[in-house]
């Protein structure tokens, strides 16, 4: 099935049926779980043979992880996306790093701009300016 192989790609997993918890394991069988739930409407029973496990518990608890996973979890976000999309995991990251380099080479850009205004403050102001842009790269780097 294309959908468990776009997945195992994604998570870099050999096989989601494996039985294991690892984290890589847990989330692309949730991932799974939902998506066949919710977007090729299948049933908990069909998603639970499917997955090998014994009752449709499992994959009821999963779909339910999911959900709250979407409403917060950027990156659980954006592997959904990447699966609800066909998109290539590959070709997603990579055009992804491509947004965030341009983003942050606006930003320097930005900074070289307030570079020589600082020669001609006070020195007390040129340290909070400094603490202020100190707290915004950080700030930048949380999010990376």
């Amino acid at each position: 099935m294309e959908l468990k192989q776009n997945i195992e790609k994604l998570f870099n997993i050999e096989d989601i049926t494996k039985k294991t918890s690892t984290r890589n394991y847990v989330t692309a069988r949730m991932l799974y779980s939902y998506y066949r739930s919710q977007i090729m409407q299948a049933g908990l029973q069909a998603i639970t043979d499917e997955l090998g496990y014994a009752t449709h518990s499992t994959v009821s608890h999963l779909i339910k992880q999911a959900k709250a996973l979407l409403e917060y979890d950027k990156e659980f976000q954006r592997q959904y996306y990447i699966i609800l999309n066909n998109i290539n995991p590959e070709e997603y990251l990579l055009e992804e790093y491509r947004r965030e380099i341009s983003r942050l080479q606006v930003e320097l850009r930005e900074i070289d701009k307030i570079l020589p205004m600082l020669k001609e403050l006070p020195k007390d102001k040129v340290q909070e300016v400094i603490s202020k842009l100190s707290i915004i790269i950080q700030a930048t780097k949380r999010n990376l």
